[in-house]
């Protein structure tokens, strides 16, 4: 992760087929979190909390990114957040204060 200073932090997480944590270091934001699928991505991005799926149970489906597709998230801290991909290796960049 690239630190530009203590409070500005951002990064790129690879997302896989199975739910896992975008980030897993406790982090806690002061203005929540912006996600951005990368714009090359062949598959879809689904983003929510511990045991997300994508196109499963829509109890437990997540928020979708395509290709290019941004969202903010006022979360309280990053290693909250989950993500799950329809295909492999999926890139999500993300930013947080």
């Amino acid at each position: 992760m690239l630190e530009l200073s203590d409070k500005i932090c951002w990064g790129v997480a690879t997302i896989g087929v199975a739910a896992a944590q975008i980030t897993s270091a406790t982090t806690p934001l002061i203005s929540g979190i912006l996600l951005v699928a990368d714009p090359n991505n062949s598959g879809r991005i689904a983003v929510g909390g511990a045991g997300v799926t994508l196109d499963t149970v829509a109890a437990t489906d997540g928020m979708e990114l395509n290709a290019g597709d941004a969202m903010a998230i006022p979360v309280s801290d990053a290693s909250l957040l989950y993500a799950i991909a329809s295909a492999a290796s999926q890139r999500l960049a993300f930013f947080y204060i």
